[in-house]
């Protein structure tokens, strides 16, 4: 219940921090419009908060799911689906992009919690 709880609090910590808005202003628009304007909503460059936010989620996930048969495997599916219907309940069009950078980061979390880092040692920890 415990370990249930933290991965609900952090949770609920990544997805305040993912959620805000840190990119720089947007340029205000010339009054003419450009011939080369394009119809795809500009890209913020909000990339590492994807990445990071769904790793810590990644590595919640895979914790809590670690007896398991496949705890990373399943920690992956968990952390990515989550991340599939947060990209689904935002407001605008499903983005591609940001959903590849929210896979990255839950790979990223998922398989990081098993590598064992030691003095002349690089080792894994856990079965996938």
């Amino acid at each position: 219940m415990r370990k249930l709880l933290a991965v609900l609090l952090m949770l609920g910590v990544t997805s305040v921090w993912a959620s805000g808005d840190y990119s720089e202003p947007k340029p205000k628009p010339s009054p003419t419009p450009t011939p080369t304007a394009s119809p795809v909503p500009e890209y913020r460059g909000d990339a590492t908060h994807h990445i990071l936010g769904y790793a810590a989620v990644g590595v919640a996930m895979t914790a809590v799911l670690k007896d398991s048969a496949h705890p990373t495997v399943y920690g992956f599916g968990a952390t990515t689906a989550l991340a599939a219907v947060g990209e689904g309940l935002r407001d605008g069009p499903f983005n591609a992009r940001n959903m590849w950078y929210n896979a990255l980061g839950a790979a990223i979390g998922s398989v990081g919690l098993g590598i064992v880092v030691g003095p002349n040692y690089l080792g894994w920890q856990k079965k996938w």
